[in-house]
């Protein structure tokens, strides 16, 4: 049987993880496809101070618990429209975007690298949106197991490849030891 307290400290680890990893910077990147098929690196981090969660009990024999947690990060945007880009010439944006491989978009995550477009076209530093996440684990076998149906689950391990730094920290994420 696990005691509350457990539940609580477990889940404050929980959020500790992804603290950890969103202080860093999480850096993901994914290729465009399309006209104008190439890589880039997208960054987000960790937001100070608003992280929270909730412990519900459930019926169920095999997850009794579930864990909600909420936190907020700022995305900086992507490296598409890098000044070091090498991918492919866009027709659309008149120059070259991306990266021809996911190696060189990694190699390009300096903070000039991430530049987005603003509403006249021309290119500016991302403004640092602020996105509220919301992640639900369920406890399965003594440990917080990710539901990986969320959209939010989905942009950290199926929609965006994490680079080496990353991937230390999402492999964490996916199950965390409640003792």
């Amino acid at each position: 049987e696990i005691s509350e307290s457990e539940l609580i400290a477990s889940s404050e680890k929980v959020i500790g993880n992804w603290k950890n990893m969103l202080s860093k910077g999480y850096i993901g990147a994914k290729i465009y496809s399309g006209d104008d098929r190439a890589w880039n690196a997208k960054k987000l981090i960790w937001i100070d101070d608003s992280a929270s969660f909730d412990i519900k009990k459930t019926d169920s024999i095999v997850s009794p618990y579930i864990l909600i947690i909420k936190f907020k990060e700022k995305f900086c945007g992507t490296n598409y429209f890098s000044p070091n880009a090498n991918g492919t010439f866009s027709k659309y944006f008149n120059r070259t975007v991306g990266f021809k491989s996911i190696e060189d978009a990694f190699l390009n995550v300096k903070e000039m690298d991430f530049i987005e477009k603003d509403s006249d076209g021309n290119y500016v530093p991302e403004n640092g949106s602020v996105f509220d996440v919301v992640l639900t684990y369920s406890l399965q076998n003594g440990s917080w197991v990710l539901d990986m149906k969320s959209e939010e689950a989905k942009i950290y391990f199926e929609y965006w490849v994490p680079n080496k730094e990353t991937e230390v920290y999402t492999k964490q994420l996916l199950s965390i030891p409640v003792k």
